[in-house]
């Protein structure tokens, strides 16, 4: 087997071919780890259509916000809460029969005359959004706190190599050595990693799978 020495004034003592050799490998099996780590983790699991309800779909569709709105136009439909000028909502009627804990939640926030923009910030909506949260989490349609941390586990180290290289890459420039090579290789490793950081949705592909068929059972519901 061939033995690669370093030269005189190779920097850190390793020659330029074998350091991006080497970071070639270790972004390679960073990659390959990021790939199955978010397999395991955001796989969950599939729960039937008719077993959601429309907040628990808006949530898995668009968030806090979304249940909420989805909330607002239940409770209006009936019109158990109205909108007043400047959309300073108000509790019109009466709460409607098997009204979820967040429509109870958005009807007390309208009864205390809050903003349509600013309901999703009182603080019992903000309890029941944390309960539907949790409900989706347990049924496994929706990611958990300490998922979406593990999640980025691996990405922080792929930043952590890029770093690494980039660190390589400067000092090899100063000492009047070809980076071109590494430098390609430490983007493409940081845009990987960022890539993987902002890609974590709150959805897990069976919560996806689940909208999914929401969305193929009720086309007649489409604005299209």
């Amino acid at each position: 087997m061939e033995t690669v020495l370093a030269a005189a004034g190779d920097t850190w003592g390793i020659p330029g071919s074998t350091f991006a050799a080497s970071f070639a490998g270790a972004a390679a099996v960073l990659l390959i780890a990021a790939l199955i780590h978010r397999i395991v983790l955001f796989s969950g699991r599939h729960t039937p259509v008719d077993r959601l309800g429309p907040q628990q779909a808006a949530y898995l569709n668009g968030g806090d916000k979304l249940a909420v709105y989805s909330s607002l136009a239940g409770l209006r439909a009936t019109n158990a809460i109205a909108a007043l000028p400047g959309r300073t909502l108000v509790a019109s009627g009466p709460m409607p029969p098997n009204v979820t804990p967040l429509d109870q939640a958005v009807y007390h926030a309208a009864s205390q005359h809050v903003r349509a923009r600013d309901v999703v910030n009182d603080q019992w909506v903000r309890t029941a959004l944390a309960e539907l949260r949790d409900d989706l989490e347990r049924r496994g349609l929706a990611r958990d706190r300490h998922t979406r941390k593990a999640a980025r586990a691996v990405p922080f180290l792929m930043l952590a190599l890029a770093g690494l290289g980039g660190v390589r890459m400067i000092a090899g420039a100063a000492n009047g050595k070809p980076v071109g090579i590494l430098a390609a290789l430490v983007i493409v490793m940081a845009f990987l990693a960022l890539f993987f950081i902002g890609s974590i949705r709150p959805v897990t592909r069976a919560g996806g799978r689940t909208l999914g068929e929401m969305r193929r059972q009720h086309a007649y519901l489409s604005p299209r």
